[in-house]
Protein backbone atom coordinates (compact mmCIF):
# COMPACT_ATOMS: atom_id res chain seq x y z
CA UNK A 1 0.00 0.00 0.00
CA UNK A 2 1.14 3.77 -0.92
CA UNK A 3 0.92 5.02 2.60
CA UNK A 4 2.93 2.21 4.59
CA UNK A 5 5.77 3.94 5.98
CA UNK A 6 7.27 1.32 8.38
CA UNK A 7 8.35 -1.97 8.21
CA UNK A 8 6.75 -3.38 11.62
CA UNK A 9 4.21 -1.79 13.42
CA UNK A 10 3.32 -2.89 17.04
CA UNK A 11 -0.24 -1.99 18.78
CA UNK A 12 -1.96 -3.36 21.98
CA UNK A 13 -4.92 -3.63 24.02
CA UNK A 14 -7.54 -5.18 25.72
CA UNK A 15 -9.69 -4.80 23.06
CA UNK A 16 -12.95 -5.52 25.16
CA UNK A 17 -15.98 -5.06 23.20
CA UNK A 18 -14.90 -4.39 19.95
CA UNK A 19 -15.40 -0.67 18.77
CA UNK A 20 -14.80 2.11 16.78
CA UNK A 21 -12.22 3.31 18.80
CA UNK A 22 -10.32 -0.35 18.02
CA UNK A 23 -11.30 -0.53 14.23
CA UNK A 24 -9.72 2.98 13.83
CA UNK A 25 -6.36 1.85 15.90
CA UNK A 26 -6.32 -1.37 13.47
CA UNK A 27 -7.04 0.62 10.28
CA UNK A 28 -4.14 3.06 11.30
CA UNK A 29 -1.87 0.58 11.77
CA UNK A 30 -2.90 -1.29 8.13
CA UNK A 31 -2.23 2.31 6.60
CA UNK A 32 1.02 2.68 7.96
CA UNK A 33 2.55 -0.71 8.51
CA UNK A 34 3.57 -3.65 6.49
CA UNK A 35 4.08 -5.76 9.47
CA UNK A 36 2.14 -5.88 12.55
CA UNK A 37 1.97 -7.34 15.64
CA UNK A 38 -1.09 -6.89 18.43
CA UNK A 39 -1.07 -7.11 21.60
CA UNK A 40 -3.98 -9.06 23.02
CA UNK A 41 -3.92 -8.10 27.21
CA UNK A 42 -4.57 -11.19 29.53
CA UNK A 43 -5.87 -10.77 32.74
CA UNK A 44 -2.78 -9.71 34.65
CA UNK A 45 -3.08 -6.65 32.85
CA UNK A 46 -6.83 -5.70 32.76
CA UNK A 47 -7.97 -7.27 36.72
CA UNK A 48 -7.52 -3.63 38.35
CA UNK A 49 -9.95 -2.76 35.48
CA UNK A 50 -13.49 -1.22 35.59
CA UNK A 51 -16.17 -4.29 35.91
CA UNK A 52 -12.81 -6.54 35.17
CA UNK A 53 -15.14 -9.90 35.90
CA UNK A 54 -17.08 -8.74 32.83
CA UNK A 55 -13.84 -8.26 30.26
CA UNK A 56 -14.48 -11.29 27.19
CA UNK A 57 -12.80 -14.07 26.89
CA UNK A 58 -9.20 -14.31 24.98
CA UNK A 59 -10.98 -16.13 22.29
CA UNK A 60 -13.74 -13.65 22.11
CA UNK A 61 -11.49 -10.78 22.01
CA UNK A 62 -8.87 -12.18 19.62
CA UNK A 63 -11.85 -13.64 16.99
CA UNK A 64 -12.91 -10.33 16.97
CA UNK A 65 -9.92 -8.94 15.47
CA UNK A 66 -9.56 -11.61 13.41
CA UNK A 67 -13.02 -10.76 11.49
CA UNK A 68 -12.11 -7.46 11.54
CA UNK A 69 -8.52 -8.17 9.31
CA UNK A 70 -9.96 -10.38 7.43
CA UNK A 71 -13.03 -8.47 6.26
CA UNK A 72 -9.92 -5.29 5.36
CA UNK A 73 -7.17 -6.96 4.40
CA UNK A 74 -6.43 -9.43 1.62
CA UNK A 75 -4.91 -12.40 2.45
CA UNK A 76 -1.12 -11.98 2.05
CA UNK A 77 -1.68 -8.87 3.67
CA UNK A 78 -3.48 -10.84 6.41
CA UNK A 79 -0.80 -13.26 6.85
CA UNK A 80 1.73 -9.93 7.55
CA UNK A 81 -0.43 -9.37 10.81
CA UNK A 82 0.18 -11.57 14.34
CA UNK A 83 -1.81 -11.41 17.37
CA UNK A 84 0.14 -12.28 20.46
CA UNK A 85 -1.03 -12.57 24.16
CA UNK A 86 0.84 -9.92 26.85
CA UNK A 87 0.75 -9.68 30.13
CA UNK A 88 3.27 -6.94 31.31
CA UNK A 89 2.40 -3.37 29.60
CA UNK A 90 5.01 -3.12 27.17
CA UNK A 91 4.15 -6.38 25.10
CA UNK A 92 8.05 -6.89 24.67
CA UNK A 93 8.03 -3.98 22.45
CA UNK A 94 10.64 -2.53 25.06
CA UNK A 95 13.30 -5.25 23.86
CA UNK A 96 12.29 -6.05 20.05
CA UNK A 97 15.33 -4.11 18.28
CA UNK A 98 13.17 -4.06 14.60
CA UNK A 99 9.97 -2.48 15.98
CA UNK A 100 9.58 1.17 14.02
CA UNK A 101 6.16 2.50 15.17
CA UNK A 102 3.67 2.08 17.87
CA UNK A 103 0.13 2.99 16.87
CA UNK A 104 -1.82 4.58 20.22
CA UNK A 105 -5.08 6.49 21.12
CA UNK A 106 -4.85 9.12 23.16
CA UNK A 107 -5.67 7.39 26.24
CA UNK A 108 -2.79 4.95 25.98
CA UNK A 109 0.14 7.77 24.43
CA UNK A 110 1.41 7.83 27.93
CA UNK A 111 2.31 3.98 27.73
CA UNK A 112 4.40 4.89 24.52
CA UNK A 113 6.18 7.14 25.79
CA UNK A 114 7.42 5.03 29.12
CA UNK A 115 8.29 1.79 26.27
CA UNK A 116 10.22 4.62 24.74
CA UNK A 117 12.29 5.77 27.41
CA UNK A 118 12.85 1.74 28.50
CA UNK A 119 13.94 1.13 24.47
CA UNK A 120 16.86 4.06 25.43
CA UNK A 121 17.84 2.00 28.53
CA UNK A 122 18.17 -1.11 26.66
CA UNK A 123 20.10 1.02 24.00
CA UNK A 124 17.08 0.65 20.98
CA UNK A 125 16.16 3.25 18.85
CA UNK A 126 12.41 4.73 20.39
CA UNK A 127 9.99 3.54 18.16
CA UNK A 128 7.64 6.79 16.15
CA UNK A 129 4.37 6.81 17.92
CA UNK A 130 1.46 7.07 15.57
CA UNK A 131 -1.68 8.76 17.37
CA UNK A 132 -5.17 8.27 15.85
CA UNK A 133 -7.74 10.70 16.36
CA UNK A 134 -9.83 10.77 18.97
CA UNK A 135 -13.01 8.50 18.06
CA UNK A 136 -15.89 10.01 19.90
CA UNK A 137 -19.77 8.87 21.06
CA UNK A 138 -22.74 11.09 20.39
CA UNK A 139 -22.38 12.32 23.94
CA UNK A 140 -18.69 13.77 22.50
CA UNK A 141 -17.02 11.57 25.09
CA UNK A 142 -14.37 9.59 23.91
CA UNK A 143 -15.85 5.48 23.19
CA UNK A 144 -13.83 3.32 25.18
CA UNK A 145 -14.40 -0.31 26.42
CA UNK A 146 -14.83 0.70 29.80
CA UNK A 147 -17.87 2.77 29.33
CA UNK A 148 -19.69 0.34 27.16
CA UNK A 149 -19.29 -2.18 30.20
CA UNK A 150 -20.86 0.12 32.32
CA UNK A 151 -23.54 0.36 30.00
CA UNK A 152 -23.22 3.99 29.29
CA UNK A 153 -22.61 3.39 25.25
CA UNK A 154 -22.94 1.07 22.89
CA UNK A 155 -20.34 -0.46 20.29
CA UNK A 156 -20.90 2.58 18.02
CA UNK A 157 -20.84 5.25 20.82
CA UNK A 158 -24.90 5.35 20.85
CA UNK A 159 -25.82 5.97 24.16
CA UNK A 160 -28.40 3.66 26.36
CA UNK A 161 -31.06 5.45 27.53
CA UNK A 162 -34.04 3.82 29.94
CA UNK A 163 -37.17 6.20 29.63
CA UNK A 164 -39.53 4.61 31.22
CA UNK A 165 -42.55 6.43 31.52
CA UNK A 166 -44.16 6.95 33.79
CA UNK A 167 -42.57 3.56 34.62
CA UNK A 168 -41.86 0.33 32.63
CA UNK A 169 -42.84 -2.25 33.86
CA UNK A 170 -40.87 -5.27 31.24
CA UNK A 171 -41.99 -9.47 31.10
CA UNK A 172 -38.35 -11.01 31.96
CA UNK A 173 -37.99 -14.51 29.64
CA UNK A 174 -37.93 -17.65 31.55
CA UNK A 175 -35.25 -18.19 29.92
CA UNK A 176 -33.07 -15.53 31.72
CA UNK A 177 -33.63 -17.18 35.11
CA UNK A 178 -30.91 -19.33 35.77
CA UNK A 179 -28.21 -16.97 34.07
CA UNK A 180 -29.66 -13.87 36.58
CA UNK A 181 -29.11 -16.82 39.51
CA UNK A 182 -25.90 -17.05 39.79
CA UNK A 183 -23.14 -14.50 41.66
CA UNK A 184 -21.66 -11.79 39.49
CA UNK A 185 -18.20 -10.26 41.37
CA UNK A 186 -17.98 -10.25 44.19
CA UNK A 187 -20.39 -11.36 47.00
CA UNK A 188 -20.71 -8.92 50.05
CA UNK A 189 -22.56 -10.92 53.13
CA UNK A 190 -24.68 -7.72 54.49
CA UNK A 191 -26.54 -4.24 52.43
CA UNK A 192 -24.25 -2.49 54.81
CA UNK A 193 -21.40 -3.53 53.01
CA UNK A 194 -23.44 -2.95 49.58
CA UNK A 195 -23.80 0.14 50.16
CA UNK A 196 -20.58 1.21 51.36
CA UNK A 197 -19.69 -0.38 48.14
CA UNK A 198 -21.94 1.76 45.82
CA UNK A 199 -21.08 4.83 47.99
CA UNK A 200 -17.55 4.31 46.94
CA UNK A 201 -18.28 3.48 43.44
CA UNK A 202 -20.48 5.60 42.48
CA UNK A 203 -22.15 3.50 39.36
CA UNK A 204 -23.92 5.20 36.42
CA UNK A 205 -25.99 2.82 36.98
CA UNK A 206 -27.78 -0.03 39.74
CA UNK A 207 -29.46 -2.84 38.80
CA UNK A 208 -30.82 -5.43 41.63
CA UNK A 209 -31.60 -8.89 41.04
CA UNK A 210 -34.02 -10.32 43.84
CA UNK A 211 -37.51 -8.91 45.81
CA UNK A 212 -35.30 -8.64 49.29
CA UNK A 213 -32.28 -7.25 48.13
CA UNK A 214 -34.06 -4.20 46.06
CA UNK A 215 -36.27 -3.30 49.03
CA UNK A 216 -33.18 -3.56 51.63
CA UNK A 217 -31.66 -0.88 49.07
CA UNK A 218 -34.37 1.33 49.20
CA UNK A 219 -35.16 1.09 52.83
CA UNK A 220 -31.48 2.38 52.89
CA UNK A 221 -32.65 5.61 50.93
CA UNK A 222 -30.69 3.74 47.13
CA UNK A 223 -33.37 3.29 44.20
CA UNK A 224 -32.13 1.02 41.50
CA UNK A 225 -32.21 2.26 38.04
CA UNK A 226 -33.66 -1.41 37.01
CA UNK A 227 -35.35 -3.99 39.09
CA UNK A 228 -35.61 -7.43 38.66
CA UNK A 229 -38.32 -8.81 41.32
CA UNK A 230 -40.98 -11.58 41.01
CA UNK A 231 -43.23 -11.44 44.32
CA UNK A 232 -41.19 -14.12 45.59
CA UNK A 233 -38.32 -14.86 48.28
CA UNK A 234 -37.00 -18.65 47.99
CA UNK A 235 -40.15 -19.45 46.32
CA UNK A 236 -42.58 -17.97 48.38
CA UNK A 237 -44.63 -14.54 48.43
CA UNK A 238 -43.01 -11.98 49.07
CA UNK A 239 -44.66 -8.55 50.15
CA UNK A 240 -43.22 -4.95 49.49
CA UNK A 241 -42.30 -2.47 52.04
CA UNK A 242 -43.73 1.01 51.35
CA UNK A 243 -40.49 2.79 49.98
CA UNK A 244 -40.59 0.04 47.19
CA UNK A 245 -44.13 0.96 46.30
CA UNK A 246 -43.30 4.76 46.10
CA UNK A 247 -40.19 4.33 44.11
CA UNK A 248 -42.79 2.95 41.06
CA UNK A 249 -44.09 6.81 40.69
CA UNK A 250 -40.37 7.83 40.17
CA UNK A 251 -39.78 6.31 36.73
CA UNK A 252 -37.66 2.96 37.94
CA UNK A 253 -37.60 -0.11 35.22
CA UNK A 254 -39.14 -2.55 36.95
CA UNK A 255 -38.74 -6.37 35.67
Amino acid sequence: MKNQKFNHVVLGGTFDRFHLGHKKLLTKAFEVGKKITIGIATEEIYKNKFLSETIESFDIRQKNINNYINYHLSNDRAKMVKMIPFSEFTGGADRIKEIDAIVVSRETFPNALKINELRKENRLRPMTIVIIEDVLAEDGKLINSERIRAGEIDYNGLSYALLPTPYNLIKMPESLRPALQKPLGEIYKSVHQVIKFIKFVKPIQIITVGDIITDSLLKEGVNPDVKVIDNRSRRESYIRSDPFLSTIEKGQTLI
